[in-house]
């Protein structure tokens, strides 16, 4: 006796073990294949039994087969979604061809057959079939295999091509808008639900980041194949969501070498300028006339056979660098005079209207001189003494490398800050697609992309920020066929992404030591945030956060299984789905 489990041992085996389990799991496995079913009958209308039925993909040369059952009933109901050459085959009969179908993801085609009498070596051909007809499923929803070719650079991903379709709120794009792989900056509403409430997949496995409510990944838009929005009675594989379920797949390699290649490419020169940074300009000569922009989209996608008609694979990459600085904004900076303890042009009525301060003379007070009955006394011509001022204070407003002097004569917007927003992100996608046997169908993916968007002001003590949000995912799908009534696919996927950023010392350092005060490391190298009370004279300089202020990964593991048994005239489903998130 052999200890050696042969395939088909092992295939048995975890199908009775996948059959069990979905007994007591919820029927919940997303289905990322289409199929196609019918009935096949001579010219009476009777039941042809055993006629061959064989779907050829013509982009990949991939055939698939069946028989028609004792009812007549044939079914190929997990197949990738393509373009496909329908041939249908008995003794006694003509042979019957359909030259393309277009198969859809989560599509059930149905196409009778009606066999004439003949020779097999004849071929009836069908040349003006019309659409398929659905009567498999009661969903309601819309496909779409064309997007939109622009880069989206301009926060566009995914634009729909045509008009507002049943359960879709207003006019929004039925795929989330985002200015980055896997940040959403909008989502459709659909059937009066947030965006919350949608469930985004790709490929089959959960592609939703729960910690925000946000999309884990949105790959390469040239990288995309096609995708599903299901507004309504989405069958129990998917599950329960109150919005919709938008269904994305990525695309093949196929017995062509094919690919793409592309930039996008966007210079402030080339644009014109807005009306509230020229007004600015025009008001202070310190302010750039003109907002720098700089940005490049790029990347590449390619496929092809490792060996034909077995074996293929697609790539793809695309990187992005966005300088997006935005306005300069004007700050309140000390007046050199004030930084040596001289606020006297506080008590003259002139200086105070020249610069838009309006009401009485602002005298300063010494809170540790005191008359007799506890009044504080004020200070003399609203000079404070040098040895009246902390030495810390000094340190700071003395040293033009964090505290820059005033650019102007004025007590208000007298220093100049942009802020500037430098993404990063590289991204790619690795596909295999492979056919072992004619009974086996087999695919794997793996994403991964790494993102930086930090934010750099040029005012040296308005402290910048850091986001980086790397991801990686993982799919494998196998599809088995057990004769022409049993077919089982098996799905296991992973994605992890995580969310870290805080704030940075623009390279400073130690700033509170380096200053004066004691102690002041004990939250991290930096300066904790400063706040003039009480004035308007001055703005708030550091930051209360250095170092990580968030960081949250969440990994998630989705095993999916789905079993489909065709017995006479019924197909029947089952399937499981097992996910978990950490």
């Amino acid at each position: 006796m052999s200890l050696i489990a042969t395939p088909l041992r092992v295939s048995i085996a975890l199908l009775l073990a996948v059959s069990i389990f979905s007994l007591v799991q919820p029927v919940r496995a997303q289905e990322v294949s289409a199929g196609i079913t019918g009935l096949v009958t001579d010219p009476s209308g009777a039941a042809v039994v055993g006629a061959e039925i064989t779907a050829r993909d013509l982009d990949r040369g991939v055939s698939y087969s069946t028989q028609s059952n004792e009812s007549g009933i044939y079914a190929l109901p997990r197949i990738p979604p393509g373009r496909y050459e329908i041939r249908v085959r008995s003794e006694g009969f003509r042979g019957w061809l359909q030259p393309e179908v277009l198969l859809e993801v989560n599509q059930r085609g149905r196409i009778d057959v009606t066999l004439e009498l003949g020779a097999v070596t004849e071929t009836v051909e069908v040349s003006a079939a019309g659409p398929l007809l659905q009567t498999e499923k009661t969903e309601l929803s819309r496909h779409h295999r064309r997007t939109d070719s622009r880069p989206a650079a301009t926060d566009s991903q995914f634009h729909c091509h045509d008009d507002a379709r049943p359960g879709r709120d207003h006019d929004q794009s039925c795929i989330t808008q985002r200015w980055s792989p896997h940040r959403r900056r909008r989502r459709p509403y659909i059937n009066g639900n947030r965006e919350q409430g949608n469930n985004f997949l790709l490929d089959g496995i959960d592609n939703n980041q729960p910690a925000g409510n946000l999309t884990s990944y949105q790959p390469n838009i040239d990288a995309v194949a096609e995708f599903k929005v299901i507004t309504n009675n989405a069958s129990a594989e998917f599950g329960n969501f109150q919005g919709g379920i938008i269904n994305v797949t990525m695309k093949s390699g196929s017995n062509g070498l094919h690919g793409s290649l592309f930039e996008y490419f966007q210079n402030d020169k080339l644009n014109a300028n807005t009306w509230a940074h020229n007004w600015q300009a025009a008001s202070n000569p310190a302010v750039d006339t003109q907002v720098p922009l700089r940005q490049n989209m790029f990347g590449f996608t390619l496929g092809g056979p490792v060996k034909k008609d077995r074996l293929f694979f697609f790539v793809d990459y695309q990187g992005t660098r966005r300088s997006e600085p935005g306005s300069a904004g004007l700050l309140n900076v000390m007046p050199e005079a004030f930084r040596k303890g001289d606020f006297s042009n506080l008590l003259d009525p002139a200086y105070l209207s020249a610069n838009s301060v309006n009401g009485a003379p602002i005298q300063l007070y010494d809170y540790a001189n005191v008359d007799a009955s506890g009044r504080r006394q004020p200070f003399a011509n609203n000079v404070i003494p040098q040895s009246r001022i902390s030495p810390v204070a000094l340190n700071l407003l003395n040293d033009a490398s964090l505290y820059p002097n005033a650019i102007n004569s004025g007590l208000r917007q007298n220093q100049v800050n942009t802020s500037n927003r430098k993404l990063q992100t590289d991204q790619g996608d690795v596909k295999l697609d492979w056919r072992p046997t004619d009974a086996d169908t087999i695919s794997a993916r793996y994403s991964k992309s790494v993102q930086d968007d930090p934010t750099i002001n040029t005012f040296p003590l308005n402290f910048g920020a850091f986001r980086n949000s790397p991801f990686q995912a993982g799919v494998v799908n196998w599809t088995r066929s057990f004769g022409a009534s049993i077919v089982n696919e098996v799905r296991l996927g992973v994605n992890n992404i995580m969310f870290h950023n805080g704030g940075t010392d623009n390279g400073l350092g130690d700033v509170a030591n380096q200053i004066g005060i004691k102690n002041g490391n004990e939250r991290g190298p930096g300066l904790m945030q400063l706040q003039f009370t009480g004035s308007n004279f001055a703005s708030n300089i550091g930051s209360a956060n250095i170092g990580t202020q968030t960081m949250a990964a969440n990994t998630t593991y989705q095993y999916v299984d789905n079993l489909t048994v065709i017995r006479g005239r019924h197909q029947m489903k089952m399937g499981a789905r097992s996910c978990g998130s950490t």
